[in-house]
């Protein structure tokens, strides 16, 4: 069976966020919200996938904001971002972002941020996760092809095809 009860009138007054002060990494989120990160692995070889949780919670519209995109941050210049992907519910906000470290230098995942307009503090701000420490271990055996105009004893590069015709071999 089905029941209905009424209830008295009531409004919602809509208030257009401000546009003095806000920021151009603006995301759409509005609320009271709180970031976490961890990753699925924390040792790793230069290049090795790791993949990286952002979990947004709190009070605010969890669904409908822009993300951050990690490859457009300074801060993951030492990173290389194979894509995301993301689950949506009313109470949080998870994206999977797919990353290598390009470098053993590397000895943290920096944070992700991501800017917000808080109701409760009239004021856009911005929600970062906390840095997640990593061990970069550099590959074995690895090697890379000379700059330009070194040279390498008996080494063979990409410098070195030959564009002309083969010379024809007495048999």
């Amino acid at each position: 069976k089905l029941y209905y009860k009424r209830f008295p009138d009531f409004s919602i007054d809509v208030i257009a966020l401000p546009e003095q002060g806000r920021p151009l990494d603006f995301s759409g989120a509005v609320g009271t919200l709180h970031a976490s990160a961890r990753a699925d692995r924390t040792d790793v070889d230069v290049g090795d996938s790791v993949k990286l949780n952002v979990e947004w919670t709190g009070e605010g519209n969890l669904e409908f904001f822009t993300p951050p995109e990690l490859d457009r941050l300074d801060a993951f210049e030492g990173f290389r971002v194979f894509g995301r992907t993301e689950r949506k519910t009313a109470e949080r906000r998870s994206l999977t972002y797919d990353i290598a470290p390009t470098s053993d230098k590397l000895k943290q995942m920096p944070p992700v941020p991501l800017t917000v307009f808080d109701p409760r503090q009239n004021a856009y701000v911005t929600v970062h996760t906390q840095p997640v420490p990593i061990r970069v271990r550099p590959l074995k055996n690895a090697s890379t092809l000379s700059e330009e105009g070194a040279s390498t004893a008996g080494a063979l590069d990409i410098q070195d095809i030959q564009t002309g015709p083969e010379e024809a071999q007495a048999p």
